[in-house]
């Protein structure tokens, strides 16, 4: 995942007696081999030889301007988000202690925050505002559909993922953040009392011209297929013409939701298989099949990841 933009180090030129590269480099390939648990090939050893050689520079020559000691957990997280931010991806991540919980809250339907739901935007690559939820804070601070995230508390989001947003936009309810954001060429500040929200994860209706049901997922939580259930009986689904899922812009979520999900329309056999290289794990329909026989559509796009794939 992306790192937030903070001010940069000066480049670190390394320059050390042989002799004493030679012993690090040596001291950290045995430690690195004695932790991993799988071998790593020359060319890999290598590559990591020049990681080690920054990090016993890092540690043995810099220094902080405020006299703080360097925390090695720190460095260690910003390796990680090195590597995963290589790959390219805006659906992987690395979770540190402080942003696991907000993807536990992602998945339990329940979050403490503003109430904004975040999508990058594919023309300029920043995070802005998809839509307000009625009657959250951010709705009543008037944040709109568009508003791009530019700092949170003082901190510049624009190179940030969405993950990392998250993780500095919530926080304690009772609790204030602010933000700055851009709309257009103004530049809006706004402090926000954040609050304990139950985000709506299924949302349905009947569409008019064709009598179609129609469900829209937003993410596959623990409650998803209980949330579908509930909205199949709401709508009389076995009375129906046809059905449409709208998956769309669902970036996933729980494996076992997933399973659970397409279960209601695979009665049995295999829903997915997990190749581990060694071995295969097959994951079949687990019995809970809704009965349906009725035309289905499932709409997909480019946001649609993971779970959503799956099913």
């Amino acid at each position: 995942m992306s790192a937030l933009r903070l001010n940069r180090l000066p480049l670190l030129i390394p320059v050390l007696l042989a002799l004493l590269l030679g012993y690090l480099l040596g001291n950290a390939r045995s430690e690195l081999n004695a932790q991993s648990s799988f071998n790593l090939s020359w060319e890999e050893e290598e590559l990591f030889e020049t990681f080690w050689q920054v990090w016993e520079y890092v540690r043995g020559e810099f220094v902080d301007p405020n006299g703080a000691d360097i925390d090695p957990a720190s460095l260690t997280d910003g390796a990680i988000r090195g590597m995963v931010k290589a790959l390219g991806d805006e659906h992987s991540g690395y979770l540190d202690a402080q942003q696991y919980p907000v993807m536990h809250e992602d998945i339990s339907g329940s979050i403490q925050g503003i109430g904004a739901v975040v999508q990058r935007d594919e023309t300029s690559g920043f995070l802005q505002i998809a839509y307000v939820l009625t009657g959250t804070p951010a709705a009543a601070a008037g944040l709109q559909s568009g508003d791009v995230f530019a700092e949170v508390d003082g901190l510049d989001v624009l190179d940030a993922s969405q993950l990392e947003l998250a993780a500095l936009v919530r926080g304690p309810a009772g609790s204030a953040v602010q933000l700055t954001m851009y709309r257009g060429a103004e530049t809006l500040n706004f402090t926000i009392e954040r609050a304990r929200i139950a985000v709506p994860n299924i949302e349905w209706r009947l569409l008019e011209d064709s009598g179609f049901g129609y469900v829209k997922l937003q993410h596959f939580n623990a409650s998803a297929r209980a949330d579908l259930d509930d909205a199949f009986a709401e709508m009389d689904v076995h009375s129906l013409p046809g059905l449409v899922l709208d998956l769309r812009g669902n970036p996933g979520g729980l494996l076992d939701s997933a399973i659970e999900i397409a279960s209601a329309f695979i009665e049995e056999g295999p829903v997915a298989i997990q190749d581990f290289d060694i071995h295969e794990r097959i994951l079949d329909a687990d019995g809970s099949h809704a009965g349906l026989t009725l035309p289905l559509a499932v709409l997909v796009d480019g946001r649609s990841a993971s779970a959503s794939e799956l099913v």
